[in-house]
């Protein structure tokens, strides 16, 4: 996570955002604990499953 920060500063961009499953608790409390806000939401189909993502960014 370091590296992607910094390569995100270091490219001159003010955030990061990424798609967490919301059924994942263990990865949601992770991007958490690194800064990161749940500002959104998104579904996606596979197959005949509808899974439903949070967004999640974080500023830099």
């Amino acid at each position: 996570m370091a590296a992607v920060v910094e390569l995100g500063r270091s490219g001159g961009h003010t955030g990061l955002w990424l798609g967490v499953n919301q059924q994942n608790a263990r990865a949601r409390r992770f991007y958490t604990k690194e800064g990161f806000d749940v500002v959104g939401e998104r579904t996606f189909t596979v197959g005949s499953q509808i899974h439903r993502d949070h967004v999640m960014q974080r500023t830099l």
